[in-house]
């Protein structure tokens, strides 16, 4: 009997990824109501991004033992409790304890979702039902920022917490198909001699270096775009600024697509170089005063990021009895990056302007293409 794709694991990722991102599209609105800098409303983003960081190599340690199922269940009412809380908006204050809250909750929920889909997979689907639950994440990131557009434009940004708060209330309660393989027996070794070793390897250390350059820019981005699309247009609302990040199907397909594109066009040895050219002519774009040209940027960013993120997470576990270290390395530092780029880039922001910010991280964006070249000339001549 053929195994059955734990579904209901998939949505409570979604679920979680949606509450990640959604207050995005608020936080203009939110800096104008509380008298916020840009970069102090994005914390509201990056305090969570700072659990991703360090969640994996602390919490996940305490659950290791615990048995996936049981964790999620409380992952999900967990996080329906923090949903309800923000509900009411309790000030600055209280959108800080409700996101710290989350910021602790989420790694939990994250990794052992991502481990209950890998044990529940038999060996020859294993690629496949990764593939889904990747595919999941970037759809949540995506539906969160404009279904709370959606709320705020047409409703209560409310309701949008309200029904996502019911969504995991059902995955606590509803009846599982099939019960999901136990947990990890012992937790991950992490220690600082460990991860030395790996970052040794250029063949691991290259794209750590490529996809934290990518996302640190690419939440710099997204962070301050909707401060941005303001000053563009004044009266725009919450509904248009979460549709702006609608090029994440893109960046979607993109990530899906590397592998074919690869065998089709030789592109492999250049994936990098080509992601950050990419990131390059996308970021001369978000320079217009268009909004129709603003989006197709957001699009191609996002295409350009997924392209290089698909390609380092499928490069840097290459050691299997390194597996869970390589992965915990891994999601940590793609989050400490991504929270950088949640606060630096907003000080560019305060001081140089949209253009500004954006002239920084074309310059980083530089050096890394250079960088990366010089690798894959290097490899040829070897």
């Amino acid at each position: 009997m053929s195994a059955r794709f734990p579904a209901r694991v998939l949505v409570g990722a979604v679920a979680g990824y949606m509450a990640l991102y959604a207050p995005q599209p608020l936080l203009p609105a939110l800096s104008d109501r509380y008298g916020l800098s840009p970069s102090v409303a994005g914390l509201l983003i990056g305090v969570v991004l700072d659990g991703l960081a360090l969640g994996p190599l602390i919490l996940g340690r305490l659950v290791s033992g615990v048995p996936p199922d049981r964790v999620l269940k409380g992952s999900w009412c967990l996080l329906a409790l923090s949903c309800v809380g923000l509900m009411a908006d309790a000030g600055f204050e209280g959108w800080m304890m409700g996101r710290l809250f989350q910021a602790a909750l989420l790694p939990v929920l994250f990794s052992s979702s991502m481990a209950a889909i890998a044990a529940a997979a038999p060996a020859d689907a294993k690629p496949r039902w990764m593939a889904f639950f990747v595919a999941g994440t970037i759809a949540g990131g995506f539906l969160g920022r404009a279904l709370m557009g959606a709320a705020h434009t047409w409703a209560d940004w409310r309701l949008f917490y309200l029904a996502l708060a019911v969504v995991c209330a059902l995955l606590v309660f509803w009846p599982a198909q099939q019960k999901l393989p136990g947990g990890h027996r012992a937790p991950v070794a992490f220690t600082a001699e460990a991860v030395r070793r790996i970052l040794r390897r250029p063949r691991q250390s290259v794209p750590l270096l490529m996809v934290m350059t990518a996302f640190f820019c690419f939440q710099g981005i997204l962070n301050f775009l909707p401060f941005r699309i303001r000053e563009v247009d004044a009266e725009s609302s919450e509904l248009l600024i979460g549709l702006m990040y609608g090029g994440y199907a893109l960046g979607l397909v993109a990530s899906l697509a590397a592998p074919w594109v690869n065998r089709l066009s030789g592109l492999y040895r250049w994936r990098y170089p080509a992601g950050l050219t990419l990131y390059l002519v996308a970021l001369a774009g978000l320079t217009s005063d268009s909004l129709v040209q603003i989006f197709v940027s957001v699009a191609l960013v996002c295409v350009a990021m997924f392209w290089i993120h698909s390609h380092a997470t499928a490069e840097f576990s290459v050691r299997p009895k390194e597996a869970a270290l390589s992965a915990a390395l891994y999601v940590s530092a793609y989050y400490v990056a991504g929270t950088s780029g949640s606060y630096f880039p907003g000080l560019l922001f305060q001081s140089g302007g949209w253009d500004g910010m954006l002239g920084g991280l074309a310059a980083l964006l530089a050096i890394m293409t250079v960088f990366a070249t010089s690798r894959c000339m290097q490899d040829k001549r070897a």
